[in-house]
């Protein structure tokens, strides 16, 4: 532990704190804590606690420090990952933020949170503005591959684009993946380097890291655990479910419209929907 965190964490106020936390559940206010006195304040409370924790800074330059001051802090805090949510600057339904390492970041912060697992997530008011994916929907897109595991290639492959995954020949970038015969290659969200699964038939006969540049192997793998490469994530049943309201909203209109004889509005409206 830090000798400034150990300092701070042995005080009476410290303790005080703590106590009121236990007391008072989900809501304490906290006042006259600054600076670097507020970065080892968040890492003293979160050491001790067992649950996941949201820090909210003002803006992004805010929030950069903070991330920097408690990494340094809990550098030696294995069980508590210091994990940054940056912002975006489109909106999700413009397309993917300008580069994968962003989005990549904002996932593996998600995953974590959705699980329920310790960690400091770091986030400016600008990244939780945004609407992003539920924690159920994150935790249904949850995925491990283990050596040994059976896997059919094909069925793999239309997971990986159900979770928002793309194509691509070579990966290059977190959220892709690639198909070549018995290998498929995939980068999941928060991931350093991507991971090679080579098949046997159709058990995965080895699993390793490797970087995307060179194509060699960095290190082998026993298994290894993903979720989902994007933020919008359909569900089928709610896309099933949305077709069958579209298709007896339009019946109805057309129906209308035909019984008044506007009969090329009705071939308008009907050609328009299905295009």
């Amino acid at each position: 532990m830090h000798a400034l965190s150990a300092l701070l964490e042995s005080s009476e106020e410290f303790q005080t704190i703590l106590a009121g936390l236990a007391s008072h559940g989900d809501r304490l206010c906290i006042e006259g804590a600054s600076g670097a006195g507020k970065s080892l304040l968040i890492a003293g409370v979160v050491r001790r606690s067992a649950h996941p924790a949201l820090v909210i800074a003002h803006n992004e330059e805010h929030a950069g420090r903070l991330f920097d001051d408690l990494t340094a802090l809990l550098a030696d805090d294995d069980l508590t990952p210091v994990l940054r949510y940056p912002s975006i600057t489109e909106t999700l339904y413009d397309g993917l933020p300008g580069d994968r390492t962003t989005l990549g970041g904002r996932l593996a912060a998600l995953e974590r949170l959705a699980q329920g697992r310790k960690a400091i997530v770091v986030a400016a008011v600008s990244a939780v503005m945004h609407l992003t994916v539920p924690p159920e929907r994150v935790r249904q897109g949850l995925r491990e591959l283990a050596v040994g595991a059976t896997v059919d290639r094909d069925a793999l492959a239309r997971d990986l684009v159900a979770l928002g995954y793309e194509r691509a020949d070579l990966i290059n970038g977190v959220g892709q993946f690639s198909v070549r015969g018995d290998i498929v290659d995939l980068f999941p969200a928060g991931a350093q380097d991507p991971v090679r699964v080579e098949l046997f038939g159709d058990v995965i006969d080895s699993l390793r890291s490797f970087d995307p540049g060179s194509q060699r192997s960095t290190s082998s793998l026993t298994a290894v655990a993903f979720g989902p490469a994007a933020e919008l994530i359909p569900d089928p049943q709610a896309l099933d479910d949305g077709m069958t309201r579209i298709e007896n909203a339009l019946a109805v209109e057309l129906r209308k419209l035909r019984e008044r004889e506007r009969y090329d509005e009705a071939k308008r409206l009907d050609e328009g929907v299905r295009r």
